[in-house]
């Protein structure tokens, strides 16, 4: 997104991430590989390419690189990587770097790196995450050499997380077309096990019987899939198998129970475990929680693992999470969705994650026909008052589609494109700002006909949420596009069968949230004639934060730049819903809003 007159990039200098561990040697918080930006890692690469990487005259003479598995788990296993008797100087200690590569791959074609702080032994060592990326990985130290370019002064053995190619990873809920009663359970792995269809497993108890089974299907996608370059580029860097997906649908629960499951294969595979809870039913006065935001990518300290945590520890009082678009921020890495899905692991794996399309996982090139993308519009949305560009880096929506499923209850849905659902007092809308939502247009059709049919007296509120903001307040080409976008939907987002209680967006890096506005114009009343709806950004999950330097309209009723954090909505009943924007780094209430019926 543009509007950002100064970026602060947060991600955390390397030298402040190392922390001494008891046994004397420097660990790196867990997660650095994966956290370099894009234009980092590609610097690096390109860098390698212009001077050139010296072999060694015999790379088995090198000293290696040791590994040890600190831990061992199905999606991120931590991997201490330590090397001995490598002499740096001073000057080779600036520079000298533990890159990643898939064993084998051309110096050129590093995934990711590790910068090496200065240290002042020639012993050391290192705390990394590794994650299934199917290939066999490999580590190598590389510093400036005499003769100039780089050399390669030590290297590990080929390391591989998944030797039996049998884990289950990856495992993600999502709510069913009854979310009361049906959920989706999905998972990835690294053979398709097409003589094994992927099964789940249902019990009320930990403790079994674990008598419902349930089959479902699989599916990957390949290079040729992709709308354009650099996703349908195959290599380490861009394209790489992702594996394969499975989707299987549980169906014919009860509301509001909480369901233990088994998900694989077969027993001589082995089996992933969690557990659910499903939805209440739809119902005026039950209270429902849940978690929204949008822009997470992968960034340490108060940044996107912050946010994961905090959905980890609010997970028995929420009912579902509302990623509104720009997940991972892949743009065609593959390496990028197998970190990001890693990463999201533990709070996907418990809770029902609800996602929406962002430019960064939608937009491909606009002179680009893309009839396979999976969303069903085969041109790019561009209206002349648009921002639509190649954001996705050719993705087309491909890699979201294939991890991600949704409701489809709402006549006219589209899979995760547009769709809604009710849980308790609440009505999601989840729709797309990435595709044609103008007058006339299918989804445009579409949301009018849904939010006419919600019933309110059985589902009081209504909550509109997508990727970019209809309101906001920075004066570029992107504050077009919610032009557009309030002339489409604003009138029956303020008056159709009641209009939407709150409009939840993310796409700008900052905390942002108006007044009850109707018209440019703040009023004091939410329900009514001439009533007014909050429109809340919330592009604060882990993104690089931005300080927009603006003056703020009148109409902008609280506004936080630089700062990581994410939504609580809770409907407590018929009468009264609580919106709270929440700082990750200490917990604190940034802002609040409560409406009232």
């Amino acid at each position: 997104m543009s509007c950002a007159v100064m970026v602060v990039r947060l991600w955390l200098a390397l030298a402040a991430l190392a922390l001494a561990s008891a046994d004397g040697h420097l660990d790196f918080l867990p997660g650095y590989f994966g956290i370099n930006t894009r234009l980092s890692v590609a610097g690096m690469r390109d860098k390698l390419r212009a001077v050139g990487v010296e072999q060694a005259a015999n790379a088995e003479a090198l000293p290696s690189l040791g590994v040890e598995f600190v831990e061992r788990s199905n999606d991120i296993s931590r991997v201490r990587v330590s090397w001995q008797h490598v002499a740096l100087t001073p000057a080779q200690r600036q520079a000298a770097f533990v890159g990643l590569w898939c064993a084998g791959s051309a110096d050129h074609e590093m995934i990711d790196f590790i910068p090496v702080a200065a240290d002042d032994t020639a012993s050391t060592s290192r705390v990394v995450p590794f994650f299934q990326i199917r290939c066999k990985q490999q580590l190598r130290l590389l510093a400036p050499s005499s003769v100039g370019g780089f050399g390669v002064l030590a290297q590990s053995a080929a390391i591989d997380l998944d030797p039996t190619e049998s884990l289950v990873y990856h495992m993600r809920l999502a709510y069913g077309d009854d979310p009361a009663r049906s959920m989706w359970v999905s998972w990835t792995t690294t053979l398709e096990h097409a003589d094994k269809p992927p099964t789940v497993f249902v019990s009320t108890s930990a403790d079994g019987p674990y008598d419902q089974k349930f089959v479902g299907t699989s599916h990957t996608y390949h290079a040729k899939d992709m709308c354009n370059a650099p996703a349908n580029i195959t290599s380490p860097l861009h394209y790489s198998f992702p594996g394969w997906m499975h989707d299987v649908l549980v169906t014919g629960l009860n509301p509001s129970t909480r369901y233990y499951i088994r998900y694989g294969h077969d027993t001589e595979l082995g089996y992933g475990e969690s557990s659910f809870v499903t939805a209440s039913a739809p119902s005026a006065d039950a209270t429902v929680r849940f978690v929204q935001f949008g822009d997470m990518a992968l960034s340490l300290g108060a940044g996107a693992m912050a946010t994961v945590e905090h959905i980890l520890q609010l997970s028995k009082e929420i009912d579902f999470v509302l990623h509104s678009g720009d997940l991972g921020y892949a743009m065609g890495s593959g390496f990028q969705w197998d970190a990001w899905m890693a990463y999201i692991q533990p709070a996907s794996s418990i809770l029902p994650y609800m996602v929406a399309l962002g430019n960064h996982e939608s937009n491909w090139r606009n002179d680009v026909a893309c009839p396979q993308n999976p969303s069903g519009e085969p041109n790019q949305f561009n209206p002349t008052w648009g921002d639509y560009n190649d954001d996705s880096g050719g993705e087309g929506g491909v890699p979201t589609f294939a991890r991600f499923k949704a409701p489809a209850g709402s006549p006219g849905s589209r899979n995760i494109v547009w769709y809604s659902f009710d849980v308790g007092s609440v009505h999601v809308i989840h729709w797309s700002s990435e595709h044609d939502f103008t007058p006339g247009s299918v989804q445009h059709q579409w949301l009018l006909a849904d939010l006419a049919a919600v019933n309110r007296s059985r589902t009081p509120w209504v909550v509109a949420a997508m990727h970019r903001p209809m309101r906001n307040a920075c004066n570029d080409s992107d504050m077009f596009v919610g032009d557009g976008m309030t002339e489409a939907l604003e009138p029956a987002f303020l008056d159709l069968n009641g209009g939407v209680d709150l409009v939840l967006a993310g796409h700008y890096h900052l905390y942002q949230r108006t007044c009850l506005l109707r018209n440019n114009t703040c009023v004091k009343n939410n329900v009514g004639a001439g009533r007014g709806v909050a429109h809340i950004t919330v592009g604060t999950a882990g993104a690089t934060v931005h300080n927009e330097s603006i003056a703020v309209p009148e109409w902008v009723a609280s506004y936080r730049p630089l700062l990581w954090g994410y939504g609580l909505v809770t409907a407590h009943n018929a009468s009264a819903l609580q919106w709270q924007f929440i700082a990750n780094s200490d917990s604190a209430l940034e802002d609040e809003l409560w409406l009232f019926k």
